[in-house]
């Protein structure tokens, strides 16, 4: 993700000493995403992603090492902890805390075709259901009451109109009470946190901001990025997203119905949480630009549309 530490040639040196796998060659800042610092690493005896934490405390991280082990035994394409000499993952780096992932083959899609879009829809499902039985009791961020936390920082830095659009639909939200099934989410399934090569899925990438909650709101998280084309919501994309999770695991009734208004929470979560980062986060090295605009117009889109599914 983003660069916030910069790691000198000599602390590089000593802490790749205690791998087996080989010496460095080249060291390079990857500018995706906000959270993290990230660099892809190629040493004389493979590629690797190398990340330093800088928020997530311990626990978490090693939570996150669990998670991904276990992803890996069942057959998930997602990251691979690399150990160290001593059969250790976590180590740290210029102050913080570090891991090294064995680097997964395939890129990030730009323009996801249909084809896509079905993949897509099928690892979804497929780790929904294998993660039934895993529980994440942190705090969540994708919650109507986290909404309200992140606009009350943002009210006064909003016009007029963003104001009365975003307090007409948290109160919206607050009326949409339908039970529905949930479990461990990804909660972040952009384009940039899966790789593809051709039109075979190859890794999903990013899961630290898995959470329990509703599957559905999984489902729409992922469709509001995969299903746009060029600031446009594309619902045969999104059907064909469907289909291919229902064949794995089909959505309930409350599920069905409870798709639009789930896509809009998404929507809203996304573009307060950018506006968020963009008055009160600190400057990357290596900057990424997070759009706010795009979930504000997609919120809009939801807003003013309606389909079945």
């Amino acid at each position: 993700m983003s660069v916030y530490t910069k790691i000198e040639p000599a602390q590089l040196q000593a802490f790749l000493k205690g791998y087996n796998i080989g010496n460095a060659v080249e060291l390079t800042g990857i500018a995706a995403g906000i959270e993290n610092s990230n660099y892809a690493l190629r040493t004389t005896r493979g590629e690797f992603i190398l990340t330093l934490f800088e928020h997530i405390a311990v626990p978490e991280i090693d939570y996150f090492l669990q998670l991904l082990i276990t992803l890996r035994a069942g057959g998930f394409l997602s990251p691979q902890p690399q150990a160290d000499k001593t059969g250790q993952f976590r180590h740290t780096l210029a102050g913080k805390p570090a891991v090294l992932f064995v680097r997964l083959a395939g890129q990030s899609v730009i323009h996801p075709s249909l084809i896509h879009c079905a993949a897509v829809g099928t690892a979804l499902a497929q780790l929904h259901r294998y993660c039934q039985t895993i529980r994440r009791f942190a705090p969540t961020p994708n919650t109507l009451t986290g909404c309200w936390q992140r606009y009350e920082k943002l009210t006064t830095k909003l016009s007029a109109a963003d104001n009365a659009l975003i307090q007409t639909e948290l109160d919206f939200q607050t009326t949409v009470t339908l039970a529905l099934p949930e479990g461990l989410i990804h909660g972040d399934l952009f384009r940039d946190n899966l790789l593809f090569v051709g039109d075979k899925l190859s890794g999903i990438l990013d899961f630290y901001s898995t959470s329990q909650d509703a599957w559905l709101l999984d489902i729409a998280i992922t469709a509001n990025d995969w299903c746009v084309e060029k600031g446009v919501f594309k619902v045969a994309k999104l059907r064909q997203l469907l289909d291919s999770y229902q064949h794995e695991r089909p959505l309930t009734v409350n599920e069905q119905q409870s798709l639009l208004p789930m896509l809009r929470l998404s929507a809203l979560r996304f573009w307060l949480s950018r506006l968020e980062y963009q008055f009160f986060s600190p400057k990357s090295q290596l900057p990424v630009s997070k759009d706010p605009q795009v979930f504000r117009d997609l919120l809009i889109t939801h807003r003013s549309t309606n389909f079945s599914v």
